[in-house]
């Protein structure tokens, strides 16, 4: 784990999930705005998030019990 992912906690990272599932913005600029690369926003969003079985393909964030499998 380097540096840029231990100086955001998981409320921060969560938030940024949730930015980008409501697709209000652009990724690029959510990356941009946030401070960090696309490449730990794809990371945080797979961590945090996973494409509904009944929502057509769209993402949503995980549940408590789907975090802790």
């Amino acid at each position: 784990m380097n540096a840029q992912q231990l100086s955001h906690d998981r409320d921060f990272r969560v938030r940024a999930a949730r930015r980008i599932i409501t697709g209000g913005s652009d990724p690029h600029q959510i990356d941009a705005d946030l401070g960090v690369t696309p490449r730990l926003l794809d990371a945080w969003l797979r961590r945090y998030a996973v494409v509904s079985e009944t929502g057509g393909g769209a993402w949503r964030l995980k549940t408590s019990a789907e975090r802790v499998q």
